[in-house]
């Protein structure tokens, strides 16, 4: 393609940074660099967002696999003593009804 001028595409989450070719054809760019989409640290959902998340995940049924991949990705996560300490005055002189909810205590 001699003679032929490519314009860099610019990445599109506002960094300036030129993106790279995607695949062989000449004019085809990536929209971001990779790990530029979707980047939300530091934001929060507004109150109306919190509630349609909340109305579209009651009465969600997780099965049985489901769970359990939640519980394994859970596993293994180490607390500083500063975390476990906040978490204990949090639960003291508390009942195990009051952590839990009244449907875990029952089992």
């Amino acid at each position: 393609m001699k003679g032929y001028m490519i314009k860099k595409k610019l990445c599109e989450c506002g960094c300036g940074q030129p993106t790279i070719r995607n695949g062989n054809y000449p004019h085809n760019f990536n929209r971001f660099i990779h790990g530029h989409q979707g980047n939300r640290t530091g934001t929060h959902h507004s109150e109306e967002t919190k509630r349609k998340i909340s109305v579209g995940n009651t009465g969600k049924i997780r099965t049985r696999e489901m769970r359990k991949r939640y519980s394994k990705a859970k596993k293994g996560i180490k607390f500083t003593e500063e975390h476990k300490r906040k978490i204990g005055e949090v639960r003291k002189g508390k009942t195990y009804e009051e952590i839990y909810g009244a449907k875990k205590a029952k089992n």
